[in-house]
């Protein structure tokens, strides 16, 4: 039990690290957790178990206002470097694609700057 509790609250501050996700509840838990996420829960879902993660239940499937949180669930089952794998996946869906153009103004030409 103590050892689901560890990794539990290691995965949530690992994942809550990601810029935009937050637990959804400020109170203790034991090995599920639920996070507010900044996109689409279904399709992110969808695109972290092709990678081989199964993280967790979309919670706007059973419960109104619950569109952008996702309920996780650690055991000791999980090692650290999983966990990890999970937070990297995770961060890499979330990576904002921001596109923004400038002048440059040495040739009087738009620059399109793109980061991942």
């Amino acid at each position: 039990a103590e050892l689901c509790t560890r990794k539990a609250h290691y995965a949530a501050e690992a994942l809550t690290k990601i810029p935009g996700v937050h637990l959804r509840f400020a109170r203790p838990f034991f090995k599920e957790f639920t996070l507010q996420i900044p996109a689409a829960v279904p399709g992110l879902l969808d695109a972290l178990l092709a990678k081989g993660f199964h993280a967790g239940l979309h919670l706007g499937r059973w419960l109104p206002g619950f569109d952008d949180c996702l309920s996780v669930a650690v055991t000791e089952k999980r090692t650290r470097a999983e966990i990890d794998g999970l937070t990297a996946a995770l961060a890499m869906q979330l990576a904002p694609v921001s596109r923004r153009s400038r002048t440059d103004p040495g040739h009087q030409r738009t620059v399109i700057l793109e980061s991942r």
